[in-house]
């Protein structure tokens, strides 16, 4: 009995403490007349922040501002927000918008005070990904800069569908050892931008650690890394990431870090992704370089 008094209270301390940290954090937040659009998380935030127009946001994300945030520029001075179902409840917007952030709880107890809530569902393809633009711009009212936005993606998409390939084995890399096999989306946004993965010939399928074994003795020609240059990925002590082979690929080989905002959100970004990658390839010049380096060393 003591023990469930104890959770319960410390349950309402937190609680509390969100909605204290609410109020510090977002002062113009809380003095939103109501209405308006909110979003909760930083993927949301991009949906808001591209489509919806400035004066009916009510408040952002916390992380609007952030690294992993694709639209940051257009978050400065729309107030924000710590994701809370109590912060809804007091800024009451006409709509919330959420990806990760949030539960069908809160959507549930939103709806029963008239508030509704948006939720885009889990692009699983490239084109699922431009859908979702649409989709989530009809939700915050930004129908017509969703068509000029998607039209210039699609623009965009087939030239790099159209360019030529570049004949270079790359291997996607994190922090954390993990790599991205066949059937991801960054799998996906490499090929698109031109390269070769070495995710099929080594049997790589969706996210798992890299086998290092592999990469040292059918080494990659250049790897693809994010998330490296923020320093905010925790590496326990058990992971591939600590390795010596690991950090030897980063050190030998040509890099190209991929800025997070374009892959932080699953792939709404990959055309930026993919025209980034195949930019740095050729900025680099890597490809000559790497067929020099072969010639050298008699491979």
């Amino acid at each position: 009995m003591a023990l469930t008094h104890r959770k319960n209270r410390s349950g309402k301390l937190k609680r509390l403490a969100v909605l204290g940290a609410a109020m510090c954090l977002g002062a113009s937040s809380v003095s939103h007349a109501g209405g308006g659009v909110m979003s909760l998380d930083f993927c949301a935030d991009q949906y808001v922040l591209a489509f919806a127009d400035k004066d009916d946001i009510a408040s952002v994300s916390f992380e609007a501002e952030g690294e992993n945030s694709f639209f940051s520029g257009r978050a400065d001075g729309v107030p924000r927000n710590m994701g809370s179902i109590e912060e809804v409840l007091m800024l009451k917007p006409d709509l919330v918008v959420r990806t990760w952030r949030g539960s069908r709880a809160s959507d549930a107890l939103a709806l029963k005070l008239g508030i509704k809530t948006f939720q885009p569902p889990y692009a699983m393809t490239q084109e699922d990904n431009i859908a979702n633009l649409n989709v989530a711009a009809e939700a915050v009212g930004g129908g017509e800069k969703a068509a000029a936005m998607t039209a210039d993606l699609r623009a965009r998409w087939e030239i790099l569908k159209s360019a030529p390939k570049i004949p270079l084995r790359s291997v996607y890399m994190t922090p954390s050892g993990f790599t991205a096999g066949t059937g991801t989306f960054v799998d996906d946004i490499i090929r698109l931008a031109g390269l070769e993965t070495v995710a099929k010939d080594a049997g790589i399928n969706g996210w798992v650690p890299l086998p290092l074994e592999k990469m040292v003795i059918n080494p990659p020609d250049v790897v693809i890394g994010a998330f490296f240059l923020e320093g905010k990925v925790h590496i326990s002590h058990w992971s591939g990431g600590r390795h010596g082979a690991f950090r030897g690929l980063l050190d030998e080989k040509p890099t190209i870090m991929v800025p997070s905002s374009y892959l932080s959100c699953g792939g709404s970004f990959f055309v930026e992704a993919a025209e980034y990658i195949r930019a740095e390839a050729t900025r680099l010049s890597l490809v000559s370089k790497i067929e020099t380096s072969k010639k050298e060393n008699g491979s």
